[in-house]
């Protein structure tokens, strides 16, 4: 019985699972970087990672494949099913396009590795929160992204709606988005 006891403590001693704290100090890059505390929740939630060799790289550009994983894991949406003649971000794709997040023309003939900008994460976002209401138009998406207060601008105020998104800023945003609609963790 004893040792039954000694062995079921040493199990949880080790077992015990990684807080997000935890992970985020993993990260040898953001260290007061403005994002670190939504950079902790992301993680924390499950739909956004670090890099092997220990970074989050917050600054890098978000291609448009890990935003669309990213938006259907921070949603948590149901993903199409995997097959193996595909690549790793397909099942989300098809997912968004089932959906209607994503329409046939919105990427035609760019690439899926190309970053994102910030008005296509607006309208991707908008149809997958808000579906036919979202609208059609950037100045719908961004009129209601600026009244929930998703995106903020810079000290003028402007959005860069042209600029292609960081990490940092793509998860602070779904982050926000999250929030705004009580997507828990």
């Amino acid at each position: 019985m004893r040792m039954s006891l000694l062995a079921v403590l040493l199990f949880l001693t080790y077992t015990k699972p990684v807080r997000a704290a935890e992970a985020v100090s993993l990260f040898s890059d953001i260290k007061g970087h403005w994002a670190v505390s939504v950079i902790h929740s992301a993680v924390a939630a499950g739909y956004v990672d670090g890099y092997e060799d220990g970074t989050f790289r917050p600054e890098s550009r978000v291609s448009r494949a890990h935003f669309t994983v990213m938006l259907v894991k921070a949603l948590k949406l149901p993903v199409a099913e995997e097959t193996s003649d595909r690549s790793w971000y397909t099942p989300f794709v098809q997912t968004s396009v089932d959906l209607g997040i994503i329409q046939p023309d919105d990427f035609a003939e760019e690439g899926w590795n190309r970053g994102i900008r910030r008005a296509e994460m607006l309208r991707m976002t908008a149809r997958a929160v808000l579906g036919e209401e979202a609208g059609t138009t950037l100045e719908e998406w961004s009129g209601w992204a600026a009244a929930e207060g998703l995106f903020s601008g810079d000290e003028k105020g402007e959005l860069h709606l042209g600029a292609v998104a960081s990490r940092a800023e793509a998860v602070a945003f779904l982050e926000r988005v999250r929030s705004l609609y009580g997507i828990g963790a």
